[in-house]
């Protein structure tokens, strides 16, 4: 192809990359540049071949430039399906659902475009800022989807492995059972709502999907501490950041619970917000809480006492309870290979 050709095409794609345009986006140019990075591996075992320095190695280069030439067709094949696969589900975007007649509608054309994509054998993994799930006894239905048990319903009968969502800016990871003590290898789809990035400890989430269809989910904190001494900060606060976080937080909350605990005496009241402050701190971070444990402790105990009962009392103890397991991490099946339930 002549340069000036190929310039030009590339040019437009990028063009097209830049503009509101939903096609291509960021799934289209990740298998662009998966193209690129394995053509540049068979640039340097197509160097690398017929070289009598690297004889020994020729079989071993031959078989690698065949995977890296596979893997390359795959990128290709894999950015256009891309493209043609969110092209329709693009368009069910900006549907209107304000009646319930559009809402029906709505709900049709994106059953269409979920079965279009199993019958290709299509992975579809919906992200959405409303919660698919009762996920919180703190907040039970303000942060889920209007027509949650339909959407979810929809989800499963397409073997939906997972749906990422936010909302309530807290980290959470629930496999949605159609039945108390469903099997762990019965199906159903996975919820995993990811933290808000400038709440501390400041988590994201790292998504990895594997060749067996599984996929792999882990909060991570971002290491603001690293790049502070890598880039020569000399502020102790970006020096020490997971402290001066941690501290920022619990003045922050304690001035918020305080003033809801005025009526309790002092020295009670202190012990009352570091209970509060401490349980808060786990609960958004996914850490994993021992109900039983805290019920036992003196501050719960005066939190009984004085609060309950009280809409913050309800709060305290439905972080306690949604905090049983770890909430920063899950390993996802393959839903073809799971029992329905």
């Amino acid at each position: 192809m002549e340069g000036n050709v190929f310039m030009e095409q590339w040019n437009e794609y990028l063009e097209a990359l830049a503009s509101k345009a939903p096609t291509p986006g960021g799934g289209s140019a990740a298998a662009v540049y998966g193209a690129i990075g394995t053509a540049l591996g068979e640039m340097v075992g197509n160097l690398t071949s017929g070289k009598k320095k690297f004889a020994i190695y020729e079989e071993d280069v031959q078989k690698i430039l065949a995977r890296l030439g596979g893997a390359r067709m795959d990128f290709i094949r894999l950015e256009k399906a891309d493209e043609q696969a969110f092209q329709p589900l693009s368009e069910v975007y900006r549907m209107k659902a304000e009646t319930k007649e559009e809402k029906t509608e709505k709900e049709e054309r994106m059953e269409e475009c979920l079965k279009e994509a199993y019958a290709e054998g299509i992975t579809v993994i919906p992200v959405g800022h409303h919660n698919l799930q009762r996920l919180s006894r703190v907040y039970v239905e303000e942060c889920v989807i209007e027509n949650c048990d339909e959407v979810l319903e929809l989800f499963e009968r397409y073997l939906t492995p997972v749906y990422f969502s936010g909302h309530l800016h807290t980290q959470k990871v629930m496999k949605h059972l159609t039945e108390p003590g469903m099997d762990s290898d019965t199906y159903g789809i996975w919820e995993i709502v990811s933290n808000s990035l400038i709440l501390p400890p400041c988590q994201y989430g790292t998504v990895t999907l594997n060749t067996d269809g599984s996929i792999d989910y882990m909060a991570k904190t971002v290491d603001v501490s690293s790049w502070a001494a890598a880039n020569g900060e000399t502020d102790e606060n970006l020096l020490d950041f997971s402290s001066y976080t941690e501290n920022y937080l619990q003045t922050v909350l304690k001035n918020q619970i305080a003033r809801k605990l005025e009526d309790v005496p002092k020295e009670l009241r202190e012990v009352m917000v570091d209970f509060y402050t401490d349980l808060y701190k786990d609960y958004y971070a996914g850490v994993p809480i021992s109900y039983s444990e805290k019920k036992n402790e003196f501050g719960y105990g005066l939190w009984v006492r004085y609060m309950d009962p009280s809409t913050e009392f309800r709060q305290l103890d439905g972080m306690m309870r949604d905090s049983i397991s770890a909430n920063n991490h899950a390993e996802i099946p393959n839903p073809i290979h799971l029992k329905r339930p």
